[in-house]
């Protein structure tokens, strides 16, 4: 099974990629400031150095400030 990991996860497009992802059984990994598998901020270089290492296939940054 093929893996992706999402950072940006609660936002609108990362929502419906989520989505996307779900219905052609790709696992994902969410990751947000607010909410998702994994919640913390990716400015924070120690957040960031911390996450599980996994191998994806697939990362997708949606991450940004509103």
């Amino acid at each position: 099974m093929k893996t992706a990991v999402i950072f940006g996860s609660s936002g609108q497009d990362g929502f419906y990629l989520s989505n996307l992802l779900h219905k052609k059984q790709i696992k994902t990994i969410s990751i947000s400031r607010s909410s998702g598998d994994i919640t913390g901020d990716i400015s924070n270089f120690e957040f960031v150095n911390n996450i599980p290492k996994t191998k994806p296939d697939y990362i997708f940054n949606l991450a940004a400030t509103s």
